[in-house]
């Protein structure tokens, strides 16, 4: 894996602070500074292949890990919301306001970016949006009750941890097996831990109000850089049941994309990143060398 350089971010939470991750990968005098927020149960070490790629390409890269996410602070079960979480997103953006960046919001990651992105961000280029469907019921209905539970498997055993997930995951049906292999997916990129990289706490959040995250279609169509999103044959599914609100009128800034093949970003990455070099390759308004 690429060295990266670890900071703990401050955030206020509740009239204190709690702490997040940043992973930094790639030079800090790189032209542009790419972005990653993460999906629900991810974390910021599922970007480091194509953070790799994308310092090669001479570029650097950003991951944080939101709250009760892999290196991030665990809080206190009252203490999950949305609004944290992008108050951690915008104490990262604010420190690199200065210089050209790229925002890459992953699912529920791309959800939070939209809400933590503000006018004054100039040097923003770009936002890309894998796997973003502006809905809450199939994530509320079918793959959150799950993650949750995968999210609760108490062992230090990988086998016992595969049975424990097919026995949660088979009343689900194909959702269920495709979500289970993304867990275990989890797993094997944390060095077998056997054990899903997110606090269970954090999913109250969603079932106590969902619609305060999943509700970025506002958000989405008042951003001015370009914005691609990108979805797998998964969100067009989604898409097919609950349209995107909002979006009967896409500004031409906004590009959308469906990939048979494209899916959670992790699983396509080489296909997300050849995206963003070619994009990146063009000179962007505020990305011009000094």
């Amino acid at each position: 894996m690429l060295d990266f350089v670890v900071r703990k971010i401050l955030v206020p939470v509740n009239g204190g602070h709690r702490t997040a991750t940043l992973r930094e990968f790639g030079p800090e005098d790189a032209r542009v500074t790419i972005f990653y927020i993460h999906r629900f149960g991810g974390g910021g070490l599922e970007f480091s292949g194509p953070a790799e790629q994308l310092v090669e390409a001479g570029h650097r890269v950003c991951c944080l890990d939101l709250f009760g996410h892999e290196a991030s602070q665990w809080l206190e079960p009252d203490e999950y919301s949305p609004n944290n979480d992008i108050s951690s997103v915008r104490a990262v953006l604010r420190s690199y306001s200065d210089r050209p960046m790229l925002v890459v919001g992953n699912g529920w990651g791309g959800h939070i970016a939209l809400h933590s992105i503000k006018p004054e961000y100039e040097n923003l280029i770009g936002i890309y949006l894998f796997d973003y469907v502006n809905t809450v019921q199939y994530a509320v209905d079918i793959v959150m009750p799950l993650e949750h539970s995968i999210a609760d498997i108490a062992t230090t055993d990988l086998e016992q941890f595969e049975r424990e997930l097919r026995q949660l995951s088979g009343p689900y049906g194909r959702f269920g097996k495709f979500v289970s292999a993304i867990a275990l997916q989890r797993v094997q990129e944390l060095g077998n831990v056997f054990k899903f990289p997110v606090h269970a706490a954090a999913f109250r959040q969603f079932f106590a109000d969902p619609s305060r995250t999943y509700s970025s279609g506002a958000q989405l169509v008042r951003q001015t850089c370009p914005v691609a999103i990108i979805n797998g044959r998964l969100a067009e599914f989604k898409n097919l049941i609950h349209p995107p609100k909002r979006l009967d009128r896409i500004p031409k800034n906004i590009s959308t994309y469906t990939s048979p093949k494209m899916g959670f970003l992790t699983w396509n990455a080489a296909k997300a990143v050849d995206q963003i070099i070619e994009f990146l390759s063009v000179d962007q308004p505020g990305a011009k060398d000094e």
